[in-house]
C-alpha cells in the first residue's frame, strides 16, 4: 500500500521529526540515504521504521536494501513520491529514510564506558548545522569517547548535523549538559584534565604533552569558550598558525588539536 495523505498517523509522526520538539517528543530521529541509512540497518534495534518513496526498488543497492530490511523485520512504509519529496531534505534524494531512537546518556554513564587512557568534547555553544556534524565525524575518527553538549547548542539530530556526521551521529554517545561546572568537577574527580584553546595561553600545542585522560573544550564560533568553562581549565593552549588570521573556523581546531592530543596520547611510545 501506498500512502498519500499528510493525514495519516505514521507520517504525521515522521513529519514531527523535522522539528527539535517532535524529536525531543518521540525520543526519535531520522536518516536520509542509501548508505546512512545501510549504517542504521548495523543497530536494527534502534531502527523503528523504514520509509520508502514509492518506485524504491530499482537498483542493486535498493534491492539489498528491501532484502535486509526485510530479514531484520523492521516496519516499512511506502510514501507516494510528492510526500517523500515533501519530507525529504536533499534536493536529489534517494527514496529512503530511516527512523532512529536515541540512545540516551548521561555522564555517570559514559564515565562507566571509557578506559584509563579516553579524550573527551565539550561543546560550548556551537551553534553551526555543518560546524557540529563534522566535529562528531572528527571525534569519531580521532578516537573520542564521548561528547558533552552545553545549553545554546544546535540540536546534534538536525537533519543537516546527521549529513554531515557521514554516520557518526548514529554511534558516538552524546550527553546533554544541564549543568557544565558540575558536570566539569565531576570529570576532574575522574582525573580528566580539561583543555581549552586560548590566545592568551603561554604554549603552542606543539609543545604541550597530555596526560592519559583529557576533555577538550571547543567554544562558540562567535565568542569563544564561556569565562564559566575557562576559570576551570587545567591547561590553556593555542594552535600556532603562520598567516595573519587570529582563528580557525570551530571544526578545523577540532581536528588540529585532536590530531595532535590523540597522537601524543594512544600513539607515543
Amino acid at each position: 500500500m501506498v500512502i498519500e495523505s499528510r493525514q495519516n498517523r505514521q507520517v504525521k509522526e515522521l513529519f514531527s521529526l523535522k522539528t527539535n520538539k517532535g524529536r525531543r517528543k518521540l525520543n526519535q530521529y531520522y536518516v536520509e540515504g542509501i548508505k546512512i541509512v545501510f549504517e542504521s540497518l548495523k543497530i536494527p534495534d534502534r531502527v523503528t521504521k523504514i520509509f520508502y518513496r514509492d518506485g524504491f526498488g530499482a537498483t542493486i543497492d535498493e534491492k539489498k536494501m528491501l532484502d535486509q530490511v526485510e530479514k531484520l523485520n523492521i516496519e516499512s512504509i511506502t510514501l507516494n513520491s510528492d510526500l517523500f519529496n515533501e519530507m525529504s531534505d536533499t534536493q536529489e534524494s534517494q527514496g529512503v529514510l530511516a527512523v532512529v531512537t536515541k540512545e540516551n546518556w548521561d555522564l555517570n554513564k559514559l564515565l562507566g564506558e571509557v578506559k584509563e587512557k579516553s579524550t573527551l568534547l565539550i561543546l560550548d555553544r556551537i551553534q553551526d548545522p555543518g560546524n557540529m556534524g563534522t566535529i562528531i565525524r572528527t571525534a569519531e575518527a580521532f578516537g573520542v569517547s564521548g561528547i558533552i553538549l552545553c545549553k545554546g547548542s544546535v540540536d546534534p539530530y538536525n537533519s543537516k548535523v546527521i549529513r554531515s556526521t557521514m554516520g557518526s551521529v548514529l554511534r558516538m554517545p552524546l550527553v546533554f549538559s544541564n549543568d557544565i561546572s558540575l558536570e566539569i568537577e565531576l570529570l576532574k574527580n575522574e582525573k580528566f584534565d580539561v583543555l581549552v584553546t586560548s590566545l592568551d595561553a603561554n604554549k603552542n600545542l606543539d609543545k604541550m604533552s597530555f596526560d592519559n585522560r583529557n576533555v577538550l573544550v571547543i567554544g562558540n564560533e562567535a565568542n569563544g569558550v564561556s569565562e564559566e568553562i575557562q576559570s576551570t581549565s587545567d591547561k590553556l593552549l593555542k594552535i600556532p598558525m603562520i598567516g595573519k588570521s587570529e582563528s580557525l573556523n570551530a571544526a578545523i581546531a577540532t581536528s588540529i588539536v585532536l590530531y595532535d592530543l590523540q597522537t601524543k596520547v594512544f600513539l607515543s611510545n
